[in-house]
């Protein structure tokens, strides 16, 4: 459950940086930077998942 809770907060913070620092500034040489932000919300995202079914399933915890 932790673990739920410490990617939920990476993500919150991703999200928080997009939107004050990255999205404001998106040129197309700034495309690189987001598309590897978004790459990682989404990796975090499937972590989630991972997690979330093991722990539904008994598997993990």
């Amino acid at each position: 459950m932790i673990t739920k809770l410490i990617l939920l907060a990476c993500k919150a913070g991703l999200a928080a940086y997009a939107t004050h620092r990255l999205l404001p500034r998106l040129t197309p040489e700034g495309i690189g930077a987001f598309a590897v932000h978004a790459w990682s919300v989404t990796a975090r995202s499937i972590l989630m998942l991972i997690v979330g079914v093991g722990i539904r399933m008994g598997g993990l915890f």
